[in-house]
């Protein structure tokens, strides 16, 4: 192993804009892909063999109302009104007249129902019907919950306001936040305090920035043919930084040990790489990049 990798670094050295341009041609080409096939994650999906999945099978099979997706459907009257008056009951009654009669919506239990529960608070003033749909809710169409909430008018015209909930309206759309900017900031300001370089900062930051880019466009690309749980692209972000950043700077920093110590220049990246042990050889991310790098920089001591 220790010879493969001391390769893999000489290769990275002496071949440097090659290696760089293949994870360019990667990066672009795998993130481009994921975006142009349009995948999207799931919030539900079947995991065969479960307790839980054979729960979920078996209320399907015995009460297939029940093993769909659900809406909760909220009102509110104004100040001081009751859900039991008029016009507020009869609104929302034939709110959810019309509610049965969207395609997809196999039952609407209105406050009113002898099987709600807990259905209109204390004071009146709120109270909640379900609505339940016939299928998961990856298998709910756009169609289905624009025509659920136009039904909506019915009750605002009364005077009501109205609000749909549920895992339905979950959105399953990925994106960075200002959180991971932060992260990213307080990361690099850190790296820049310890180096005192630019250049020895800004490298393990572009390393795992890569990486992740990577790993995000694999993960939209598979999710356009199977499904994908809308956790994985945040988890890949969050271990594609972490490990990225500290394999390349694993990897930086020996490099920069050994350029002290006046090692051979052509030597440095390939020992520079982690040896077997103590370290991977492919932690996820473009760890042979910095070796890359190496050749065309000197960073200071």
């Amino acid at each position: 192993m220790a010879t493969l990798l001391y390769r893999i670094g000489h290769f990275a050295y002496k071949r440097a804009w090659l290696v760089i341009g293949v994870w360019a041609l990667l990066l672009i080409g795998i993130l481009g892909g994921g975006i142009a096939l349009g995948g999207k994650t799931a919030e539900s999906f079947a995991i065969p063999g479960t307790e839980s999945q054979d729960a979920i099978d078996q209320l399907a099979a015995v009460f297939p109302q029940a093993a769909g997706a659900s809406v909760q459907v909220v009102y509110k009257t104004p100040d001081g009104a009751s859900v039991n008056t008029e016009p507020y009951k009869t609104a929302t009654t034939d709110m959810a007249t019309e509610l049965e009669a969207v395609p997809g919506v196999v039952s609407v239990i209105t406050p009113y129902s002898d099987y709600a529960s807990s259905a209109i608070s204390t004071d009146e003033g709120t109270a909640r019907s379900v609505v339940q749909l016939d299928g998961p809710s990856a298998d709910v169409t756009d169609a289905t919950l624009n025509a659920v909430t136009a039904t909506a008018a019915i009750a605002e015209k009364a005077g009501l306001e109205v609000a749909f909930g549920g895992q339905v309206f979950s959105s399953n759309t990925f994106g960075i936040t200002i959180t991971e900017v932060f992260g990213l900031l307080f990361a690099g300001v850190v790296l820049l305090i310890t180096f005192g370089s630019l250049a020895s900062a800004g490298m393990p930051l572009l390393m795992a920035l890569i990486g992740v880019g990577v790993a995000i466009g694999g993960i939209t690309a598979i999710s356009a043919f199977v499904p994908v749980s809308s956790t994985a692209p945040m988890l890949a972000m969050m271990l594609g930084l972490a490990v990225g950043i500290d394999y390349s700077l694993f990897i930086l920093s020996r490099h920069r040990t050994q350029l002290a110590r006046g090692s051979n220049r052509t030597n440095r990246p390939r020992r520079a790489w982690p040896p077997p042990g103590a370290r991977s050889s492919s932690p996820g991310s473009p760890s042979s990049s910095p070796c890359s790098d190496c050749s065309s920089s000197e960073f200071p001591s």
